[in-house]
């Protein structure tokens, strides 16, 4: 492949392997946005064992700093989840601040209650028309 090829690099986030080391994939794409080479590397890099290595290493901001960019994004899809199941307002405010980040704690509608979600409010003849086309009722 030459060097003009290699235009744009997309790549996935670093997932951390061990304490030390961190690998990566990067997809290699030409001008016309096809992947050419999809590309992973590992290295060491070492973030400290722990929290009071991590700030001897870093800096207090740094990590907070981190912490708080992490801790922003999870929160962020976590509010996406509230938000798609209805919760709006001071029901989302409310199931926010119920969470801790990297506490999972959200519970899933089960089969049964979305089945009920779908079908609420809509007549015999349209949930008929439903489990007609789900293939379940003739």
């Amino acid at each position: 492949m030459a060097k003009n090829e290699a235009v744009k690099n997309e790549g996935t986030a670093p997932e951390a392997v061990d304490d030390k080391k961190v690998s990566a994939t990067a997809k290699i794409k030409d001008e016309g946005g096809n992947v050419v080479e999809e590309v992973t590397e590992e290295v060491n890099y070492d973030f400290g064992s722990n929290l009071d290595e991590a700030v001897q290493k870093f800096g207090a901001e740094v990590v907070f700093t981190n912490f708080k960019q992490s801790a922003t994004i999870a929160l962020q899809g976590r509010m996406r989840a509230h938000i798609s199941q209805g919760a709006r307002g001071t029901d989302l405010q409310a199931k926010v601040d119920e969470w801790k980040p990297g506490v999972k704690s959200m519970t899933r509608k089960s089969p049964s209650d979305k089945v009920k979600d779908l079908l609420s409010g809509k007549s015999p003849e349209e949930i008929a028309k439903i489990l007609q086309e789900a293939g379940i009722a003739g």
